[in-house]
């Protein structure tokens, strides 16, 4: 649990600062020695408070609050708080609030946008390193801009393939709002083509002692189609580490990030913010648009996020960018010959050489 967390993680000193916060942490709570313990020896302690927690025998926010007094400088803490947060959201942990009642975990810290964003291309690389579930799932984010939480957490019944465009429900979206998420005709070949073979991936699940809802599309945890991710980008010769962070600069989230950057570039924002489902986060009256709206609008522009046109384009565009550069090249030889012609002659000229111009009768 803790030490394949740490493995995300390339920089050693990134991996070291969250050691240190669960050492200081546990040590604190539990009164153990755990000064200079190593992730092996720290895992069972935060297995336990982690199990600790989920029963109600630990208190997150008195928990900090004794971590912040035993902490030397407020920069200290920060930095071990951020530490044990981003853990407990890995968790899936709900954490209570100061005030009272309960918010969810924020998200593990984002790594940094990659200068090589996800293009139909490589996405198409990534799919010929996965399984038909890993496929269907990369299509259906690829396809519709959903979180891999909204994702994953898509019912049977909230699916409905047969519409114009596919769509399905998303029963806890932004805001805790639902929404409707749509999806491309290819990504929805993908899905029937998956649906075929479903009964097979639940069955391998439960003879691994997986407890998957077997009411979800895909009964997969986050954590899980990460690791398959991670796999697929080391095969794909795609895996990117960020020099500061040491984290990987492709993540699953640049599905959401290719989604919004190819349909802005055939809708307007506010329609594009729609079907991300960050209607609240524009002014009325665009704040809101009717699902058959959104409906309209994605199939206008659902030619912008298919991914084999999208990928015959991009080879297109390269193939004529390389036409380009070889006939320019040309070009310029082209005129280099002619200047060292012209100047061969001059020197003829001069010289009274039958070659020369001045000498032709």
């Amino acid at each position: 649990m803790f030490g394949d967390f740490l493995k995300q993680y390339r920089a050693k000193t990134t991996r070291t600062m969250y050691v240190s916060a669960w050492v200081k942490f546990l040590s604190l709570l539990y009164g153990a020695r755990l000064k200079g313990a190593s992730a092996e020896i720290l895992e069972p302690w935060v297995a336990k408070y982690v199990n600790d927690l989920r029963n109600g025998r630990r208190d997150l926010a008195s928990d900090l609050r004794s971590l912040r007094e035993a902490c030397r400088t407020p920069k200290t803490f920060a930095g071990y708080e951020s530490a044990i947060r981003t853990f407990l959201a890995r968790e899936n942990l709900s954490l209570p609030r100061a005030g009272g009642g309960e918010y969810r975990p924020r998200p593990q810290l984002r790594p940094p946008v990659s200068e090589e964003p996800l293009t139909p291309g490589k996405i198409l690389r990534l799919m010929e390193h996965l399984d038909t579930r890993g496929r269907a799932i990369l299509y259906l984010l690829a396809s519709s801009g959903a979180r891999l939480g909204e994702a994953l957490s898509i019912r049977l019944e909230d699916l409905d393939l047969d519409s114009r465009p596919a769509r399905f429900r998303i029963r806890d979206g932004d805001g805790g709002l639902p929404r409707v998420g749509f999806i491309s005709r290819e990504a929805t070949g993908a899905i029937r083509v998956y649906l075929i073979v479903r009964d097979r991936f639940v069955s391998s699940a439960r003879s691994r002692g997986g407890k998957g809802d077997p009411a979800l599309l895909f009964p997969l945890s986050p954590r899980s189609f990460e690791q398959v991710w991670s796999l697929a980008l080391s095969k794909a010769g795609l895996e990117r580490f960020d020099r500061v962070t040491g984290r990987r600069t492709f993540t699953p989230r640049d599905t959401r990030l290719f989604f919004a950057e190819r349909m802005r570039t055939v809708l307007p924002e506010p329609l594009v913010s729609g079907m991300l489902g960050r209607h609240g986060r524009l002014p009325e009256p665009r704040g809101r648009y009717t699902e058959e709206e959104l409906a309209g609008a994605y199939l206008e522009g659902e030619r912008a996020i298919t991914l084999h046109r999208g990928h015959r384009k991009d080879r297109m565009a390269l193939k004529i960018a390389e036409l380009e550069r070889v006939v320019g090249m040309l070009m310029e030889r082209a005129e280099e010959r002619d200047g060292d012609l012209a100047r061969i002659r001059k020197i003829l000229e001069a010289a009274g050489h039958p070659g020369g111009a001045g000498s032709r009768q």
